[in-house]
Parts: C-alpha cells; structure tokens; sequence
C-alpha cells in the first residue's frame, strides 16, 4: 500500500500533455513518463492533465492508453469526454488492470479524504 513519507515528495503530481524529446506521444499518454517519475522515488498519485484537449479528441483511446502508460487518474474538462472515458475504462477495471491506481488512489482518498 502507498505511504508518504516527508522524503517520498508530493502525494500528488499532474503530467503534462506537451511532447517532450521528438516522443510521438503527449507525456500524459506515454509509459516513459510514468517510469520516469516512478524511477526517481515518487509513490503518490499520478494524474494526466486534461485529455479534452482536442474537440474532438479520442478520449477513449486517451484514457486506456494513459492508465496503461502508468496514470492514476485521468482528468477531462468536457463532461461528455469523461462519460466516454469512463465507459473505455469500465472493461479494464473488470479485468482487473486498474487495481494498482485504484489502490494508490484508495489510499491517498483515506489519508487526504
């Protein structure tokens, strides 16, 4: 289970969706980022920066792939994007490919509320 410590860091940190190095992905989507901040110590929770960046963006696509890549949580500003993203998700939990973040995020929820 995640525990904070005072030298873990922050319990919480936002990934950006720029692109960093010539990467073919946005930061928020992409694996490396996730085991960067994992390689260098951090334990808390790791969320996307929105995902409703394009109007009509695959959100779907999005959001499996955010998760896969190691995101905890995955933000949208449009309601509908969220409905769709939730909807993409449902079948990952069911398979049980979200216990990890659901179990960082259960764990800073008790700690924080």
């Amino acid at each position: 289970m995640w525990q904070r410590s005072k030298r873990s860091g922050p319990p919480c940190v936002m990934t950006s969706n720029a692109f960093y190095d010539g990467a073919p992905f946005r930061a928020s989507i992409s694996a490396p980022t996730y085991r960067l901040l994992r390689a260098q110590g951090f334990h808390g929770i790791a969320i996307t920066d929105s995902l409703s960046i394009v109007h009509d963006a695959p959100v779907e696509r999005w959001a499996r792939s955010a998760v896969r890549a190691g995101a905890d949580l995955v933000l949208f500003t449009s309601p509908a994007h969220a409905r769709r993203a939730i909807a993409a998700l449902v079948p990952l939990a069911r398979r049980g490919e979200l216990d990890v973040q659901a179990e960082r995020v259960l764990a800073f929820r008790a700690r924080y509320g």
